[in-house]
Protein backbone atom coordinates (compact mmCIF):
# COMPACT_ATOMS: atom_id res chain seq x y z
CA UNK A 1 0.00 0.00 0.00
CA UNK A 2 1.44 3.31 -1.02
CA UNK A 3 1.52 6.40 1.11
CA UNK A 4 -1.04 8.10 -1.14
CA UNK A 5 -3.58 5.36 -0.48
CA UNK A 6 -2.91 5.40 3.25
CA UNK A 7 -3.21 9.18 3.28
CA UNK A 8 -6.50 9.00 1.35
CA UNK A 9 -7.93 6.50 3.85
CA UNK A 10 -6.82 8.65 6.81
CA UNK A 11 -8.33 11.75 5.21
CA UNK A 12 -11.63 9.96 4.60
CA UNK A 13 -11.72 8.86 8.26
CA UNK A 14 -10.95 12.41 9.37
CA UNK A 15 -13.61 13.84 7.07
CA UNK A 16 -16.28 11.41 8.31
CA UNK A 17 -15.39 11.92 11.96
CA UNK A 18 -15.33 15.74 11.75
CA UNK A 19 -18.64 15.83 9.85
CA UNK A 20 -20.43 13.43 12.23
CA UNK A 21 -19.01 15.18 15.29
CA UNK A 22 -20.07 18.59 13.98
CA UNK A 23 -23.63 17.45 13.44
CA UNK A 24 -24.43 14.80 16.06
CA UNK A 25 -22.02 15.31 18.97
CA UNK A 26 -22.77 16.79 22.38
CA UNK A 27 -21.67 20.22 21.10
CA UNK A 28 -22.89 19.79 17.52
CA UNK A 29 -25.44 21.49 15.33
CA UNK A 30 -28.48 19.50 16.47
CA UNK A 31 -27.78 20.18 20.15
CA UNK A 32 -27.37 23.90 19.48
CA UNK A 33 -30.60 24.00 17.49
CA UNK A 34 -32.59 22.32 20.28
CA UNK A 35 -31.03 24.61 22.89
CA UNK A 36 -32.00 27.62 20.80
CA UNK A 37 -35.63 26.46 20.66
CA UNK A 38 -35.64 25.96 24.43
CA UNK A 39 -34.11 29.41 24.93
CA UNK A 40 -36.83 31.02 22.81
CA UNK A 41 -39.54 29.24 24.82
CA UNK A 42 -37.98 30.38 28.09
CA UNK A 43 -37.70 33.93 26.78
CA UNK A 44 -41.41 33.97 25.89
CA UNK A 45 -42.27 32.68 29.36
CA UNK A 46 -40.15 35.35 30.96
CA UNK A 47 -41.91 38.07 28.94
CA UNK A 48 -45.29 36.67 29.99
CA UNK A 49 -44.26 36.64 33.65
CA UNK A 50 -43.04 40.23 33.37
CA UNK A 51 -46.44 41.28 31.98
CA UNK A 52 -48.21 39.48 34.82
CA UNK A 53 -45.88 41.08 37.36
CA UNK A 54 -46.57 44.56 36.00
CA UNK A 55 -50.32 43.91 36.13
CA UNK A 56 -50.04 42.80 39.76
CA UNK A 57 -47.95 45.86 40.60
CA UNK A 58 -50.58 48.14 39.02
CA UNK A 59 -53.26 46.34 41.01
CA UNK A 60 -51.26 46.74 44.23
CA UNK A 61 -50.75 50.45 43.55
CA UNK A 62 -54.45 50.95 42.90
CA UNK A 63 -55.46 49.22 46.16
CA UNK A 64 -54.79 52.40 48.08
CA UNK A 65 -58.02 53.85 46.67
CA UNK A 66 -61.33 52.91 48.32
CA UNK A 67 -63.11 52.19 45.04
CA UNK A 68 -60.41 49.74 44.01
CA UNK A 69 -60.75 47.92 47.32
CA UNK A 70 -64.52 47.73 46.84
CA UNK A 71 -64.10 46.33 43.31
CA UNK A 72 -61.61 43.75 44.54
CA UNK A 73 -63.92 42.73 47.38
CA UNK A 74 -66.81 42.32 44.96
CA UNK A 75 -64.68 40.17 42.66
CA UNK A 76 -63.76 37.98 45.60
CA UNK A 77 -67.40 37.64 46.63
CA UNK A 78 -67.63 40.04 49.58
CA UNK A 79 -70.21 42.78 49.97
CA UNK A 80 -71.15 45.47 52.47
CA UNK A 81 -74.05 45.12 54.83
CA UNK A 82 -77.34 45.82 53.18
CA UNK A 83 -76.02 45.47 49.62
CA UNK A 84 -77.38 42.88 47.28
CA UNK A 85 -74.93 41.26 44.88
CA UNK A 86 -76.25 39.83 41.67
CA UNK A 87 -74.27 37.09 39.96
CA UNK A 88 -74.67 36.58 36.24
CA UNK A 89 -73.65 33.30 34.76
CA UNK A 90 -71.14 33.84 32.03
CA UNK A 91 -69.01 31.22 30.42
CA UNK A 92 -65.59 31.04 31.94
CA UNK A 93 -63.31 32.17 29.14
CA UNK A 94 -60.13 31.68 31.13
CA UNK A 95 -60.35 27.91 30.76
CA UNK A 96 -59.91 28.08 27.00
CA UNK A 97 -57.10 30.61 27.04
CA UNK A 98 -53.68 29.06 26.67
CA UNK A 99 -50.56 30.96 27.47
CA UNK A 100 -46.93 30.30 26.78
CA UNK A 101 -46.43 29.44 30.43
CA UNK A 102 -48.78 26.47 30.04
CA UNK A 103 -46.78 24.99 27.16
CA UNK A 104 -44.18 22.43 28.12
CA UNK A 105 -40.61 23.33 27.33
CA UNK A 106 -39.16 21.64 24.26
CA UNK A 107 -36.90 18.71 24.93
CA UNK A 108 -33.21 19.18 24.29
CA UNK A 109 -31.19 16.81 22.16
CA UNK A 110 -28.35 15.44 24.26
CA UNK A 111 -26.04 14.38 21.44
CA UNK A 112 -24.14 11.18 20.76
CA UNK A 113 -20.91 10.22 22.53
CA UNK A 114 -17.72 10.96 20.63
CA UNK A 115 -16.46 7.39 20.72
CA UNK A 116 -19.66 6.14 19.08
CA UNK A 117 -19.26 8.73 16.34
CA UNK A 118 -15.65 7.63 15.83
CA UNK A 119 -16.79 4.01 15.50
CA UNK A 120 -19.41 5.02 12.93
CA UNK A 121 -16.87 7.04 10.97
CA UNK A 122 -14.49 4.06 11.05
CA UNK A 123 -17.32 1.90 9.73
CA UNK A 124 -17.91 4.39 6.91
CA UNK A 125 -14.18 4.52 6.15
CA UNK A 126 -13.90 0.75 5.61
CA UNK A 127 -15.86 0.75 2.32
CA UNK A 128 -13.85 3.75 1.15
CA UNK A 129 -10.62 1.91 1.95
CA UNK A 130 -11.82 -1.18 0.07
CA UNK A 131 -12.72 0.93 -2.96
CA UNK A 132 -9.37 2.75 -2.87
CA UNK A 133 -7.42 -0.49 -2.60
CA UNK A 134 -9.52 -2.22 -5.26
CA UNK A 135 -9.15 0.65 -7.72
CA UNK A 136 -5.42 0.81 -7.03
CA UNK A 137 -4.93 -2.88 -7.86
CA UNK A 138 -6.79 -2.62 -11.15
CA UNK A 139 -4.70 0.38 -12.13
CA UNK A 140 -1.37 -1.30 -11.32
CA UNK A 141 -2.21 -4.47 -13.21
CA UNK A 142 -3.11 -2.65 -16.43
CA UNK A 143 -0.48 -2.80 -19.17
CA UNK A 144 -0.83 -2.32 -22.86
CA UNK A 145 -0.61 -5.43 -24.97
CA UNK A 146 2.58 -5.81 -26.94
CA UNK A 147 4.46 -3.28 -24.88
CA UNK A 148 7.54 -4.68 -23.26
CA UNK A 149 8.43 -3.38 -19.89
CA UNK A 150 11.99 -2.39 -19.10
CA UNK A 151 12.56 -3.60 -15.56
CA UNK A 152 15.97 -1.95 -15.42
CA UNK A 153 14.29 1.48 -15.24
CA UNK A 154 12.68 0.53 -11.93
CA UNK A 155 16.02 0.25 -10.14
CA UNK A 156 18.97 2.55 -9.88
CA UNK A 157 22.19 0.76 -10.95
Amino acid sequence: MTIKKLLLICLSFLLFSVTLTGIFSENGYLVNRSLKARYEALKQREELYEVRLKALERQRDSLSEDSALDDLALRLGYNREGEKVFYFETPDETENVRTYADDPLPETYKGICTWILLLVSAGLTIPVAVIVLFCGRKKEGFEEEGAERNYNEDYDF
